[in-house]
């Protein structure tokens, strides 16, 4: 978890706060040596930032912070994503930075993603704010390496921001599936075939833990059908439901088919109204 000075944001009036960091989670320095979450909640007056904080043995309390210098003993937490062991599983906080507009890391349960039987009681938001923000309480993170997270057979949180999810048996790099796994053993997909070469050099993976897909073949592009020999058509103009298809019309009438398929040579005295999908 990483954090940036609140004094490079010292000079912003009350309506920039709370437009950067209201409903955010920012690092409350008590002293030189004891932090504390806190979650900035709404606009209430020019006097004092309201919000409440997470206490050691997880439970939220309400706190106000006076406005003058806040900057002095608020710190925004930045947006990088969080990942965390919890008993049964592990969990991926991550936010879309594109769409994100605060300054500080967004409280926000919907980018939470779990992995493994982890219990309703372990996803409170108490419990994974202990967790996630554990530095914050003198409980730095550790992670196993991926090699010891595949001998352990559980869904893991591993270092350098590898998961490895049983439940799906899916091997991932923080939250894009790289792979399969069973066991051990990974397989990885065939477009992430470059990562065999970073495990095995970099994580220390065995070679013959590490098998690759085989490419997943092209589909073929379907082949054209003469409109005479072409037998899947409604009356009408109807391209709804129809991934591939195409509608004709007949010269000098409003009479109009939809085709499933690819046009080939239309019936003389039919032309192309509309194709789509190909």
């Amino acid at each position: 978890m990483l954090t940036v000075n609140g004094s490079i944001y010292k000079d912003v009036d009350h309506k920039d706060f709370y437009h950067y960091f209201q409903e955010t989670a920012m690092m409350w320095k008590l002293t030189s040596t004891k932090t504390r979450l806190f979650i900035v909640g709404e606009h209430e007056n020019s006097d004092y930032i309201t919000g409440t904080y997470l206490t050691r043995e997880a439970q939220f309390k309400v706190k106000k912070i006076s406005w003058q210098d806040w900057w002095k003993v608020l710190d925004p937490i930045v947006l990088e994503p969080l990942l965390f062991n919890v008993p049964g599983g592990c969990g991926l906080w991550k936010h879309p930075l594109a769409k994100n507009l605060r300054k500080s890391f967004p409280w926000k349960t919907g980018g939470i993603q779990f992995f493994g039987p982890i219990k309703p009681e372990d996803k409170t938001m108490q419990k994974i704010g202990s967790i996630a923000f554990g530095e914050l309480y003198g409980r730095p993170k550790t992670y196993p390496t991926l090699l010891e997270g595949l001998d352990s057979g559980t869904s893991i949180a591993c270092a350098k921001r590898f998961i490895i999810d049983r439940s799906k048996g899916k091997l991932l790099l923080l939250g894009r599936p790289l792979g399969e796994v069973a066991g051990a053993t990974i397989r990885l997909f065939n477009s992430c075939s470059v990562f065999k070469e970073l495990l095995v050099k970099k994580h220390g993976i065995p070679e013959n833990y590490i098998h690759i897909a085989p490419p997943i073949p092209k589909p073929k592009d379907p082949e054209p059908v003469d409109m005479v020999f072409n037998k899947n058509w409604i009356e009408g103009y109807h391209p709804e439901g129809i991934a591939v298809g195409y509608s004709v019309i007949q010269i000098g009438t409003d009479k109009m088919r939809t085709y499933t398929g690819v046009p080939g040579k239309l019936l003389l005295g039919w032309i192309l109204y509309n194709s789509w999908g190909v």
